[in-house]
């Protein structure tokens, strides 16, 4: 069980844990009214969601049954239940006519490596289950006109603008993460927009220039969740 301010995480049915990944991007995306989580797992990312927007009405979707109970577990357990559901849908193949003021996914993006034969495991961590063209097309038609879609991604990866911006997508913030100061970054939280809108880049550390302590942006970012700060 993974513990945070208002809410629990069980994750001992699932493939990956929670990580820093996931709590980064859940105390980071712009939401709504009206949220998509794809790929839930735990079901982390639409209950930080949920804390951070009261009037949100959240969907978590998984291709896998078991994540979804999961997911479903969790939002029953925490103050939110009424605004969260958990559905089993492969994203490729669901057909709705709703439309979102916010997409969040913590997608898969291992591309090259060496598959685990474990196939929960794969699926979660592995983009031959989701390429980057299929989610932006299908984000693209499933988003509001001003709504955004944001995600986390490793920061040498050149393919994910060209997919976004080859849909049609602009990028409106970006925060580059390292994981101490004058590092280069290791991940970058992404914005997407089908607006025109400035572009907002910041940068931060996980660590203070001491090892092993948390910078203040990243403890400034985690505060409302994590019992540690």
């Amino acid at each position: 069980m993974f513990r945070f301010k208002q809410f629990s995480v069980r994750q001992s049915n699932v493939p990956l844990k929670v990580g820093t990944d996931a709590c980064l991007l859940g105390a980071w995306a712009a939401g709504g009214k009206t949220i998509l989580d794809i790929g839930t797992g735990t079901g982390i990312l639409a209950l930080m969601m949920a804390q951070r927007y009261p009037e949100a009405e959240i969907t978590a979707i998984d291709i896998q049954a078991e994540l979804a109970r999961e997911a479903a577990f969790n939002f029953k357990c925490s103050p939110w239940s009424h605004r969260l559901k958990s559905e089993v849908q492969d994203l490729l193949t669901w057909q709705t006519d709703v439309s979102f003021d916010a997409i969040i996914c913590n997608p898969p993006y291992f591309s090259g490596a060496v598959l685990s034969g474990v196939k929960a495991k794969d699926l979660a961590r592995h983009s031959t289950s989701l390429g980057l063209s299929e989610l932006f097309r299908w984000s693209k038609n499933h988003l509001n006109p001003n709504g955004c879609f944001s995600l986390i991604y490793p920061a040498n990866d050149s393919v994910l603008l060209a997919e976004a911006f080859n849909v049609g997508f602009n990028a409106t913030r970006c925060l580059c993460v390292a994981s101490q100061p004058d590092e280069a970054p290791i991940r970058r939280l992404w914005e997407f927009s089908l607006a025109t809108s400035n572009f907002c880049k910041e940068e931060m550390s996980l660590e203070s220039p001491a090892r092993n302590v948390y910078s203040f942006e990243y403890w400034n970012l985690l505060k409302d969740y994590h019992l540690d700060f």
